[in-house]
């Protein structure tokens, strides 16, 4: 008996010290996650929203946030894109959504307007950055597309690096914030909704692609003042 006890207890022991150990080596093995600041974009402050319309229900608010995310970056980054092949973390979500970066993105910038805060609520490309500042601290007419093209490559980059994570772990910052921002925030104005690069995004899309802005506005991100004020700030 006292053999067969001494034996239980070793045996036990070595069981919880494996799962000790494999649980650190996973946690070892996590892939970590540094992501830049969202860039602080410019809010038309003109905007009146209508608190009577209703939020949609929404089913898995996980899912729709990567698929979303995928699809916004496919657009964004255009040709440069680069192609992630798998995503166990969201597998259904990743299958149903395609790889559309055939759009071409274009740079049209008034300077006689840089002064004006309507215009830069248009213009969120501006509040991308690049060198330490934000482009509209560094644009000129002679640098103006290489600027864009490079700053918008930078948060692109920023973007997959969040996709990326989200595939191989799940979750992200990014993903609770605004998982509790839909769920939570029934008055939830334009200057709290703009920290997020899912609404940004939907900003950037609709100025960028002149010829195909609908698709900034083909879902509300269950928002539902997004499509007005989209509509309204970036005509």
């Amino acid at each position: 008996m006292k053999y067969f006890t001494l034996l239980l207890m070793c045996s036990c022991s070595s069981y919880h010290s494996y799962k000790r150990e494999f649980t650190m080596q996973m946690a070892k093995n996590r892939p970590s996650l540094v992501l830049e600041s969202s860039p602080k974009i410019m809010i038309f402050q003109d905007f009146k929203i209508d608190y009577s319309l209703h939020q949609e229900d929404h089913g898995d608010l996980k899912g729709f946030y990567l698929q979303t995310l995928l699809g916004q970056y496919y657009t964004l980054a255009g040709n440069s894109a680069k192609d992630l092949k798998t995503c166990p973390s969201y597998h259904n979500a990743f299958l149903e959504q395609s790889k559309d970066t055939g759009q071409e993105r274009t740079f049209k910038i008034d300077f006689q307007k840089l002064s004006e805060n309507s215009y830069l609520a248009s213009k969120p490309e501006l509040f991308l950055e690049i060198n330490g500042k934000t482009v509209l601290e560094q644009i000129t007419p002679s640098n103006c597309n290489d600027l864009l093209d490079k700053a918008l490559t930078k948060y692109t980059d920023n973007l997959f690096k969040e996709i990326t994570y989200l595939c191989s772990t799940g979750t992200s910052p990014h993903l609770y914030t605004y998982i509790n921002m839909i769920n939570m925030n029934s008055k939830l104005a334009p200057n709290n909704a703009f920290t997020l690069p899912i609404t940004i995004n939907a900003a950037l899309i609709r100025s960028l692609f002149r010829e195909t802005r609908g698709i900034a506005s083909s879902h509300n991100l269950y928002i539902p003042w997004l499509d007005s004020y989209l509509l309204e700030a970036i005509p």
